[in-house]
Protein backbone atom coordinates (compact mmCIF):
# COMPACT_ATOMS: atom_id res chain seq x y z
CA UNK A 1 0.00 0.00 0.00
CA UNK A 2 3.12 2.15 0.91
CA UNK A 3 4.35 1.32 -2.69
CA UNK A 4 1.43 2.51 -4.41
CA UNK A 5 1.04 5.74 -2.64
CA UNK A 6 4.34 6.54 -3.33
CA UNK A 7 4.42 6.22 -6.74
CA UNK A 8 0.99 7.76 -7.54
CA UNK A 9 1.58 10.91 -5.74
CA UNK A 10 5.35 11.03 -7.60
CA UNK A 11 3.32 10.63 -10.66
CA UNK A 12 0.56 13.11 -9.57
CA UNK A 13 2.91 16.11 -9.45
CA UNK A 14 4.99 15.06 -12.33
CA UNK A 15 2.16 15.38 -14.49
CA UNK A 16 0.19 18.50 -13.11
CA UNK A 17 3.53 20.34 -13.47
CA UNK A 18 4.43 19.22 -17.41
CA UNK A 19 1.06 19.25 -18.41
CA UNK A 20 -0.33 22.60 -16.70
CA UNK A 21 -0.88 25.02 -19.73
CA UNK A 22 0.20 28.18 -17.40
CA UNK A 23 3.29 26.89 -16.59
CA UNK A 24 4.54 26.34 -20.23
CA UNK A 25 2.69 29.34 -21.11
CA UNK A 26 5.16 31.54 -19.27
CA UNK A 27 7.71 30.36 -21.54
CA UNK A 28 6.51 33.14 -24.16
CA UNK A 29 4.49 35.49 -21.95
CA UNK A 30 7.31 36.13 -19.38
CA UNK A 31 9.30 39.16 -21.25
CA UNK A 32 12.33 38.76 -18.87
CA UNK A 33 12.65 34.65 -19.85
CA UNK A 34 15.27 35.91 -22.54
CA UNK A 35 17.45 37.08 -19.68
CA UNK A 36 17.65 33.59 -17.88
CA UNK A 37 20.77 31.45 -19.00
CA UNK A 38 19.42 28.12 -19.90
CA UNK A 39 22.03 25.70 -18.99
CA UNK A 40 23.83 25.08 -15.19
CA UNK A 41 26.71 22.64 -14.56
CA UNK A 42 27.56 22.40 -11.05
CA UNK A 43 29.09 20.17 -8.27
CA UNK A 44 27.37 19.91 -4.61
CA UNK A 45 28.72 18.14 -1.31
CA UNK A 46 25.41 16.06 0.16
CA UNK A 47 24.47 14.51 3.82
CA UNK A 48 22.32 12.10 3.49
CA UNK A 49 20.91 11.03 7.25
CA UNK A 50 19.71 7.74 6.47
CA UNK A 51 17.06 5.82 8.87
CA UNK A 52 18.10 2.51 9.21
CA UNK A 53 17.92 -0.11 6.41
CA UNK A 54 18.56 -3.27 8.43
CA UNK A 55 15.95 -5.91 7.07
CA UNK A 56 15.82 -7.79 10.37
CA UNK A 57 13.36 -5.20 11.95
CA UNK A 58 11.03 -6.82 9.91
CA UNK A 59 11.78 -10.28 11.33
CA UNK A 60 12.15 -8.59 15.02
CA UNK A 61 9.00 -6.64 14.90
CA UNK A 62 6.76 -10.00 14.27
CA UNK A 63 8.31 -11.27 17.55
CA UNK A 64 7.23 -8.22 19.56
CA UNK A 65 11.10 -6.22 20.13
CA UNK A 66 10.43 -2.98 21.33
CA UNK A 67 10.63 -0.29 18.11
CA UNK A 68 13.35 1.77 20.77
CA UNK A 69 15.79 -0.90 20.28
CA UNK A 70 16.03 -0.33 16.45
CA UNK A 71 15.84 2.88 16.04
CA UNK A 72 19.24 4.33 14.93
CA UNK A 73 20.71 6.28 11.98
CA UNK A 74 23.55 7.65 10.77
CA UNK A 75 25.18 10.68 8.21
CA UNK A 76 26.82 9.55 4.69
CA UNK A 77 29.00 12.41 3.40
CA UNK A 78 29.14 12.35 -0.52
CA UNK A 79 29.62 14.64 -3.60
CA UNK A 80 28.07 14.76 -6.86
CA UNK A 81 27.49 16.62 -10.15
CA UNK A 82 24.45 18.68 -11.07
CA UNK A 83 23.01 19.50 -15.02
CA UNK A 84 20.25 21.92 -15.00
CA UNK A 85 17.71 23.02 -18.03
CA UNK A 86 16.02 26.21 -17.14
CA UNK A 87 12.85 25.90 -19.48
CA UNK A 88 11.67 29.68 -18.09
CA UNK A 89 12.15 31.68 -14.90
CA UNK A 90 10.10 29.41 -12.74
CA UNK A 91 10.15 25.75 -14.35
CA UNK A 92 13.72 23.71 -14.90
CA UNK A 93 14.32 20.14 -15.74
CA UNK A 94 17.73 18.63 -14.06
CA UNK A 95 19.54 15.88 -12.98
CA UNK A 96 21.67 15.00 -10.52
CA UNK A 97 24.12 12.31 -9.38
CA UNK A 98 25.50 11.66 -5.75
CA UNK A 99 28.41 9.17 -4.57
CA UNK A 100 28.92 8.56 -0.60
CA UNK A 101 32.02 6.84 -0.25
CA UNK A 102 32.39 6.82 3.93
CA UNK A 103 30.02 3.91 4.63
CA UNK A 104 32.31 0.86 5.49
CA UNK A 105 30.68 -2.88 4.73
CA UNK A 106 30.86 -5.36 8.14
CA UNK A 107 33.88 -7.21 6.59
CA UNK A 108 35.50 -4.39 6.53
CA UNK A 109 34.74 -3.40 10.12
CA UNK A 110 35.92 -6.50 11.34
CA UNK A 111 38.72 -6.34 9.30
CA UNK A 112 39.73 -2.88 11.20
CA UNK A 113 38.56 -4.64 14.78
CA UNK A 114 35.47 -2.54 15.10
CA UNK A 115 32.87 -4.91 14.53
CA UNK A 116 31.06 -5.02 18.16
CA UNK A 117 27.88 -3.29 18.63
CA UNK A 118 28.08 -1.98 15.19
CA UNK A 119 24.93 -1.19 12.66
CA UNK A 120 24.93 -2.35 8.98
CA UNK A 121 25.49 1.07 7.31
CA UNK A 122 24.62 -0.03 3.43
CA UNK A 123 28.43 0.22 1.85
CA UNK A 124 29.00 2.65 -0.73
CA UNK A 125 26.04 4.05 -2.47
CA UNK A 126 25.58 5.93 -5.69
CA UNK A 127 22.65 8.16 -6.31
CA UNK A 128 21.20 9.15 -9.76
CA UNK A 129 18.04 11.55 -9.56
CA UNK A 130 15.97 13.34 -12.50
CA UNK A 131 12.98 15.43 -12.22
CA UNK A 132 11.86 19.38 -12.40
CA UNK A 133 12.53 22.27 -9.82
CA UNK A 134 9.62 24.83 -10.23
CA UNK A 135 9.61 28.28 -7.96
CA UNK A 136 10.28 32.20 -8.12
CA UNK A 137 13.53 33.85 -9.29
CA UNK A 138 14.75 36.92 -8.75
CA UNK A 139 17.62 38.57 -10.60
CA UNK A 140 19.81 37.69 -7.40
CA UNK A 141 18.40 34.80 -5.63
CA UNK A 142 15.44 32.14 -6.13
CA UNK A 143 13.26 29.79 -4.02
CA UNK A 144 11.97 26.46 -5.69
CA UNK A 145 10.13 23.05 -4.95
CA UNK A 146 11.44 19.94 -6.78
CA UNK A 147 10.88 16.64 -6.87
CA UNK A 148 13.27 13.84 -8.19
CA UNK A 149 12.15 10.30 -8.94
CA UNK A 150 15.51 8.23 -9.24
CA UNK A 151 17.29 5.15 -8.21
CA UNK A 152 19.96 4.08 -5.48
CA UNK A 153 22.53 1.69 -5.02
CA UNK A 154 24.19 0.43 -2.04
CA UNK A 155 27.20 -2.00 -2.37
CA UNK A 156 26.66 -3.86 0.90
CA UNK A 157 22.04 -3.84 2.01
CA UNK A 158 21.86 -5.82 4.56
CA UNK A 159 19.57 -8.84 3.68
CA UNK A 160 18.51 -11.54 6.00
CA UNK A 161 19.99 -14.95 5.55
CA UNK A 162 18.30 -17.03 7.48
CA UNK A 163 16.32 -16.81 11.11
CA UNK A 164 16.40 -19.69 13.80
CA UNK A 165 13.48 -20.06 16.79
CA UNK A 166 15.22 -21.45 19.80
CA UNK A 167 12.30 -24.34 20.73
CA UNK A 168 13.50 -24.16 24.09
CA UNK A 169 12.85 -20.82 24.60
CA UNK A 170 11.88 -17.19 22.96
CA UNK A 171 15.52 -16.40 21.98
CA UNK A 172 15.47 -15.31 17.95
CA UNK A 173 18.40 -15.71 16.04
CA UNK A 174 19.15 -13.70 13.07
CA UNK A 175 21.61 -14.69 10.47
CA UNK A 176 22.57 -11.57 7.96
CA UNK A 177 24.65 -11.02 4.96
CA UNK A 178 25.26 -8.28 3.20
CA UNK A 179 24.50 -7.85 -1.02
CA UNK A 180 24.59 -4.99 -3.64
CA UNK A 181 21.04 -3.98 -4.20
CA UNK A 182 19.17 -0.92 -6.03
CA UNK A 183 16.24 0.72 -4.79
CA UNK A 184 13.60 3.16 -6.17
CA UNK A 185 14.00 7.14 -4.39
CA UNK A 186 12.06 10.11 -4.69
CA UNK A 187 13.64 13.15 -3.98
CA UNK A 188 11.28 15.93 -2.35
CA UNK A 189 12.03 19.54 -1.36
CA UNK A 190 12.85 23.00 -1.62
CA UNK A 191 15.66 24.93 -3.63
CA UNK A 192 17.36 28.42 -2.29
CA UNK A 193 19.57 30.12 -4.55
CA UNK A 194 22.14 32.75 -4.81
CA UNK A 195 23.25 34.29 -8.17
CA UNK A 196 26.48 36.36 -7.04
CA UNK A 197 26.44 36.87 -10.95
CA UNK A 198 25.02 36.22 -14.21
CA UNK A 199 27.14 33.57 -14.70
CA UNK A 200 27.11 31.45 -11.36
CA UNK A 201 24.62 29.94 -8.61
CA UNK A 202 25.44 29.41 -5.49
CA UNK A 203 22.62 26.46 -4.71
CA UNK A 204 21.29 24.74 -0.72
CA UNK A 205 19.01 22.02 -1.12
CA UNK A 206 16.76 20.69 1.80
CA UNK A 207 14.72 17.53 1.07
CA UNK A 208 13.09 14.17 2.37
CA UNK A 209 14.80 11.42 0.29
CA UNK A 210 12.39 8.49 0.50
CA UNK A 211 13.67 5.16 -0.27
CA UNK A 212 12.06 2.61 -1.10
CA UNK A 213 13.51 -0.79 -0.29
CA UNK A 214 12.13 -4.26 -2.40
CA UNK A 215 11.73 -7.17 -0.48
CA UNK A 216 15.21 -9.52 -1.23
CA UNK A 217 14.86 -12.98 -1.54
CA UNK A 218 14.05 -15.46 0.71
CA UNK A 219 11.06 -12.64 0.62
CA UNK A 220 9.27 -14.37 3.18
CA UNK A 221 11.85 -12.70 5.77
CA UNK A 222 12.95 -9.86 4.35
CA UNK A 223 10.01 -8.23 3.59
CA UNK A 224 9.63 -4.15 1.61
CA UNK A 225 9.44 -1.23 3.47
CA UNK A 226 9.74 2.15 3.02
CA UNK A 227 11.96 4.54 4.96
CA UNK A 228 12.21 9.03 4.89
CA UNK A 229 15.70 10.23 4.97
CA UNK A 230 16.63 14.21 5.78
CA UNK A 231 19.05 15.23 2.45
CA UNK A 232 20.74 18.67 2.53
CA UNK A 233 23.23 20.17 -0.12
CA UNK A 234 25.42 22.89 -0.77
CA UNK A 235 26.90 23.12 -3.98
CA UNK A 236 28.21 26.02 -6.63
CA UNK A 237 27.76 26.13 -10.30
CA UNK A 238 28.03 27.85 -13.66
CA UNK A 239 25.27 29.23 -15.96
CA UNK A 240 25.16 29.42 -19.56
Amino acid sequence: MKNKWLFNFTSLILTTVLLNPAIWAQTSDDSDDSKVKRFEVGGQISGLLINRIDASDEVFRQFGFPESAKNYRFLDIGFGGRFTYNVNRRLAFEGEVNYFPSSPTVNELVAARKFANVPYLGGKKAQFLGGVKYGFRHSKYGFFGKIRPGAIRFTAYPKVAGRFVSPMSDDVLVFSTEVPATFFNVDVGGVFEYYPNRRTVFRVDVGDTIIRYNAQQPKEINPSFTRHNLQTSVGFGFRF
